[in-house]
């Protein structure tokens, strides 16, 4: 949250009363508590959407479910974000840690999408003003992840040190 926090401070992102979010890869989505929390805090409302999707989602789902518990209107769907279908709709979507290399995509057994492909699809979930998010360590697959990201649309780029990246002075 601190990440979060800092980010849309400092890019003056305000969310609106009410926002509705999209998660893209959360696999099992152990943050999610804590980012509907900061949806919550960030856009002053008590309601948000927050949908989350991941391509090993069954997988996680019985953990998933458990920790949706009393988090009012936030969903979790199974599948590859190319086959769902989806519409400029939210207000924000968030991009934790994108896989950045072929090689990392055939080790988790999934199907590889050109990078620039991937970050067109998630801009395509966004409301017009709308906010795409990404976040990835710059000492693994962020690095490739990140060098595709729109860049006539970045409002704001920082790097974010982790106290493991601190610790190894990445």
């Amino acid at each position: 949250l601190d990440m979060l926090d800092r980010f849309f401070r400092k890019a003056g992102i305000q969310l609106p009363q009410n926002p509705k979010a999209l998660d893209i890869g959360t696999e099992d989505w152990h943050y999610v508590t804590a980012l509907h929390a900061f949806l919550r805090v960030q856009s002053g409302s008590a309601k948000v959407q927050l949908e989350g999707i991941d391509f090993f989602g069954n997988d996680y789902r019985p953990l998933v479910n458990s920790q949706l518990r009393g988090l009012e209107g936030t969903t979790y769907t199974a599948g590859d974000i190319f086959e769902i279908p989806i519409s400029p709709e939210y207000d924000t979507t968030f991009v934790m840690h994108p896989l950045g290399t072929e090689r990392s995509y055939a080790r988790w057994e999934i199907p590889f999408r050109p990078l620039d492909q991937f970050w067109s699809r998630a801009m395509e979930s966004l409301k017009p003003g709308g906010v795409l998010f990404g976040s990835g360590y710059l000492w693994c697959d962020g690095k490739d992840a990140f060098r595709y990201f729109p860049q006539d649309k970045t409002i704001f780029s920082e790097k974010y040190h982790s106290p493991l990246q601190r610790i190894h002075d990445i």
